[in-house]
């Protein structure tokens, strides 16, 4: 509990002394890009063969301690086929520094939760979109026998904050409804997210949005309004569900966290920056070559990327990060409260 308090202390700090220095409170390490499931929409994954070791990661935690940093997040890929992972949120741990981890579930046993709490795991992000296996996506893990169960364990014992995060997309709307109400009994936040269009059009227009799609939208946007104006742990802001017609319309209204100060930084398997998880880019910088002043100059290159790209998509991670940019202080305020505490058991 003590080094929870302490984690908690050092996000608060590392927040704001970023708003007077160029420092990196929020840093995602990708250890790989492989992922064991194949969902048609996703495009944040490869099948490149680079992985991260350990020595690489003790080596870039402690570039992120000299950055300031206050949380750090392991994405893919699917960070749960990295042979690290346990180790590596141990360090972060020791270290002080939140962590979090966002998995497609498929790997989430009884056993992996208990490594992952002994480990002092903080957030956990399970992905899940479907309630059977569809042509799409696989991502039904929460449905699976035991794991709803293990992971109220992980969050009571363990204080680990588990949430559920969904994809909407255009034939999945049934399963989003179970999944919301799923969430609400066993009380897990969810985050529901409009599926973002590949940068191949031609390869989203199955399965994304339209504006003739407005009915369906319609009906399932009223739906989650509702649902979180009765206090359902819905984590995605109200207006990012209204604002989605003027998305469709193409209409300039937000702008992207990446171009922030607060904005995550991405670090690759080899080590250097990815611009955004969504273009799989990876840039010449090195992350251990950072200095403040670099940090600075890729704020102002993101930036200036997101006025081209901004227009084409509506990541929910994008647009909440950009809400809690503008209310920044209410915000940190909710997140520290909202943080799970361990049970007696636990110690």
């Amino acid at each position: 509990m003590l080094n929870r308090k302490r984690k908690l202390a050092n996000l608060v700090w590392a927040v704001a002394r970023n708003t007077v220095s160029y420092t990196a409170p929020f840093i995602r390490f990708i250890p790989t890009d492989r992922c064991n499931l194949d969902c048609r929409y996703c495009f944040q994954k490869s099948n490149d063969p680079r992985e991260m070791t350990i020595e690489d990661f003790r080596a870039y935690l402690d570039k992120a301690k000299a950055l300031g940093i206050g949380m750090a997040s392991f994405l893919g890929g699917e960070p749960l086929t990295w042979g690290p992972i346990f180790e590596s949120v141990a360090l972060c741990s020791e270290r002080g520094v939140l962590s979090d981890i966002t998995t497609n579930g498929t790997l989430l046993s009884t056993d992996c939760l208990e490594r992952l709490g002994k480990a002092g795991l903080d957030l956990l992000n399970v992905s899940a979109d479907v309630v059977d296996p569809t042509g799409v996506t696989a991502k039904s893990s929460v449905f699976r026998d035991r794991l709803v169960r293990d992971l109220e364990t992980a969050r009571d014992v363990h204080g680990i904050r588990v949430r559920i995060n969904s994809v909407f997309y255009r034939d999945n709307s049934e399963s989003i409804r179970t999944l919301v109400e799923l969430a609400h009994r066993h009380g897990f936040p969810i985050s529901v997210g409009f599926v973002v269009p590949h940068f191949n059009q031609e390869a989203s227009r199955e399965i994304c949005f339209s504006r003739d799609d407005r009915e369906l939208l319609t009906t399932m946007v009223d739906y989650l309004v509702d649902r979180k104006q009765c206090g359902y742990r819905i984590i995605d802001t109200r207006q990012y569900f209204l604002n989605v017609f003027r998305f469709l319309d193409r209409d300039r209204f937000w702008e992207c966290n990446y171009g922030r100060r607060i904005g995550w930084l991405n670090v690759t398997p080899s080590g250097r920056i990815r611009s955004c998880t969504k273009k799989m880019d990876e840039l010449e910088e090195r992350f251990l070559d950072l200095t403040p002043a670099k940090v600075k100059q890729l704020r102002r290159r993101f930036r200036a990327g997101t006025e081209e790209c901004n227009v084409d998509c509506y990541s929910n991670c994008a647009y909440n990060g950009y809400y809690f940019y503008r209310n920044m202080p209410a915000a940190m305020l909710r997140y520290i409260a909202a943080h799970p505490r361990r049970t007696a058991a636990a110690g």
